[in-house]
């Protein structure tokens, strides 16, 4: 692939510098009459403006780069004012002595109207080839940059992940072991739950999308479980107006769900209510939920306490959908409400 690429690279090069010979060898000869010759002649002073163009954009042209402008300008000078000078040497030694001495025509030096010619012509090849690789490097830069910022960002999101995820599976843990140790039959249920949790971790979660389907089947996989850990004290109303194909990203709308139950029941006695709406609505998806307050008074984000689980859910988001994702919470009657309103994915 490297060599196929230096090829091309070669080939565009030198089908420019042909294409730039014959252009001008074509407007020289419009007021010349030999055009062979004059084709000719401009052949031998190709290697100059090749030799000063290339010089320039490998040499000079960095230092704009670098925001080195005075030092930049001082050396296009210095180049420019070279590569006029070894042409006018070139066309006293050579052009003229092989192409014009016999053709009644007078070569002065210092020609100024010649001299002027030579600085137009060398200004317009150098700044057409330097506008082509300034824009090629800025492009070339933009991908590598936009490429650098991809992987960052999919290792943070892979990294917030993982962090997620023994996150929840421990607060599983918890409700397995209180079973346990009051000797019940759910037990055994709960362990199958947990396998479904751990399967979808291991196997799931490696997307950056999922089937909403099967966020919302693991999100009634754990809330059986929390039924069957806070028995009679814990009512759960659901509602999921979902339509196939809508992909979200995995555990982000789990995670809030979880945060609901975590905080919002575990520091209260009596029996606590819990709705959960899940819906699809105007090229979004839409999570609703509305959950005690854990301690009366509190001002924490979203009913929540300090920990991970929230913060990592609010960086994902940030990840993934930048600006076009909405969390709003609030209090209504002593209970808190979030909201979560994040684009919809059918792919």
């Amino acid at each position: 692939m490297l060599k196929v690429w230096n090829v091309k690279r070669v080939l565009e090069h030198l089908l420019f510098w042909v294409a730039y010979w014959i252009m001008i060898s074509f407007f020289q000869g419009l007021y010349q009459m030999k055009f062979g010759t004059i084709l000719i002649s401009s052949f031998t002073q190709l290697p100059l403006k090749i030799i000063s163009t290339y010089f320039f954009i490998y040499f000079v042209l960095p230092y704009l780069y670098k925001k080195k402008v005075l030092f930049f300008i001082i050396l296009s000078i210095a180049v420019l004012s070279c590569s006029v000078l070894l042409q006018r040497l070139s066309m006293a030694y050579i052009q003229y002595p092989l192409f014009y001495a016999d053709s009644g025509y007078s070569f002065e030096f210092w020609d100024w109207y010649r001299i002027g010619g030579h600085i137009v012509q060398t200004i317009e090849v150098i700044g057409i080839v330097s506008a082509v690789k300034y824009y090629r490097d800025w492009t070339r830069n933009k991908s590598k940059i936009e490429a650098l910022t991809h992987e960052k960002q999919e290792a943070e999101l892979n990294f917030l992940k993982a962090q997620v995820h023994p996150h929840f599976l421990f607060n599983t843990l918890n409700s397995i072991y209180y079973e346990v140790l009051n000797k019940t039959d759910k037990a055994a249920d709960l362990l199958v739950q947990l396998s479904e949790l751990l399967r979808f971790t291991l196997y799931e979660c490696k997307d950056n999308f999922i089937q909403l389907e099967k966020e919302i089947k693991i999100i009634e996989n754990y809330i059986e479980i929390e039924k069957s850990r806070y028995g009679k004290r814990l009512k759960v109303n659901t509602i999921f107006d979902i339509r196939p194909g809508v992909r979200v990203p995995p555990l982000v709308l789990f995670s809030l769900i979880e945060n609901s139950f975590k905080h919002g029941i575990s520091d209260r006695k009596g029996v606590n209510e819990i709705d959960i709406l899940i819906k699809v609505d105007n090229k979004k998806v839409v999570l609703d939920i509305t959950n005690p307050i854990s301690k009366p008074g509190t001002k924490d984000s979203l009913g929540a306490k300090e920990g991970i689980g929230l913060d990592n859910t609010i960086r994902q988001l940030k990840i993934i959908y930048d600006s076009r994702y909405s969390l709003k919470s609030k209090v209504i009657d002593n209970k808190y409400n979030c909201i979560l309103e994040i684009p919809i994915s059918d792919k």
